[in-house]
């Protein structure tokens, strides 16, 4: 039974920082916690700090060379006026004050993408892994649409970057399950800035806090093909890279969530990546080479050396993979919502024709590599 994923609708959070500025500022709020918490050495000055985590951000971190800029749903970025903030005020925010922020903002972008409409979709399957809260900001919208008997919600959080094949595969199945008729929405709320470490130093957090940002989604799947533009569903795979648990970690902690990506991840990813795609394609009863001449690539933008190592290892050419590069030039790694935004962007290209196959793959904890093939639609539905 095919499936397709249509209505792609994003919610922008609503402060936008230039990269090259936020990189002084990280910087800067790495000094100030520092300060704060009485960690300089005899002699050590703020000022000499806070030049050395420049350093470090410009050596090991995203630069304005690859991310442009990034969105937050905090207006604490940017801005050194520390006792004004609403998390970073010098002090590291606990997991509940943090957690306070992700439900204000999840329920505003939830609330604004789903609309008031008296038709709820049968199935709400809420995506995140950046925050914790029950009832949850998907039960609270229910609950104030007056919907408690006409959804079901479904939550499918702690996934990270992969998350979002997880999502199409649960709403696939209420898809199946409920018949032609039936509607599943799909919701990404990524805020992961709210989990900035200002007191963590080291050199992968250098690149984590200067490539991860903010992101919002939302899509329907269906069984029957829906009218508009659409992604046909036409094969999925997930595996276990074996021997790689460590090399990516997404974990609670007191001080909020700690993410850490050790730098054998792309030689980890180039080391599988062929014989995972010729088991995707092989899925999806299609010739490697066809997919390779024909298909654009989606891949979630874990860092430009990830995307680099994807075309050389697959050999594609770098203007198929122009919709994922934009979105991570002008907003950075959203976790799971990138790809779903992505989409959005790609179904919005005059440029891009029916029938046109789309591969999409992510990477996270596990390693886990998981993606889809997908085949464009933009016939009208008869």
């Amino acid at each position: 039974m095919p499936f397709y994923l249509s209505r792609f609708r994003e919610w922008v959070p609503p402060c936008t920082y230039e990269q090259e500025k936020l990189i002084g500022w990280l910087a800067s709020a790495h000094a100030h916690a520092e300060s704060k918490a009485g960690g300089f050495a005899s002699g050590k000055r703020e000022g000499t700090f806070r030049e050395q985590m420049e350093h470090a951000f410009r050596r090991y971190g995203a630069t304005g060379d690859e991310i442009r800029s990034r969105a937050s749903v905090l207006r604490d970025f940017g801005d050194e006026e520390w006792r004004f903030h609403r998390l970073f005020t010098g002090l590291v925010p606990s997991m509940e004050d943090r957690m306070d922020v992700f439900g204000e903002a999840a329920d505003q972008a939830l609330g604004s993408m789903l609309g008031s409409a008296d038709t709820p979709p049968d199935d709400l399957v809420h995506v995140t892994s950046t925050g914790y809260l029950s009832p949850s900001p998907a039960q609270r919208l229910a609950e104030l649409r007056g919907w408690q008997s006409r959804i079901r919600i479904t939550h499918a959080y702690q996934m990270d970057c992969y998350a979002a094949f997880s999502a199409i595969r649960i709403a696939s199945g209420f898809a199946s399950a409920g018949g032609e008729n039936s509607r599943t929405t799909v919701a990404h709320t990524e805020f992961c800035t709210l989990h900035f470490q200002p007191l963590r130093h080291s050199a992968d957090q250098m690149f984590v806090q200067s490539m991860f940002a903010d992101g919002v989604a939302a899509y329907d799947v269906t069984s029957r093909k829906p009218d508009g533009p659409s992604l046909e569903v036409v094969a999925m795979l997930e595996e276990i890279i074996p021997g790689t648990l460590p090399l990516m970690v997404w974990a609670p902690a007191d001080g909020g969530m700690t993410i850490s990506l050790a730098r054998e991840v792309p030689a980890a990813i180039r080391e599988i990546l062929a014989g995972w795609f010729g088991r995707l394609a092989a899925k999806a009863g299609m010739a490697p080479e066809a997919i390779l001449r024909e298909a654009l690539f989606t891949l979630h933008p874990g860092g430009n050396r990830i995307l680099s190592v994807a075309e050389k290892a697959l050999d594609i050419r770098p203007e198929r993979m122009s919709h994922i590069r934009r979105v991570f030039e002008t907003r950075g790694d959203m976790s799971s919502a990138s790809l779903p935004i992505s989409w959005l962007r790609l179904l919005s290209d005059p440029s891009v024709a029916d029938g046109t196959p789309v591969v999409a793959a992510a990477f996270g904890p596990g390693l886990t590599a998981s993606g889809a093939v997908f085949i464009v639609r933009k016939e009208e539905f008869r």
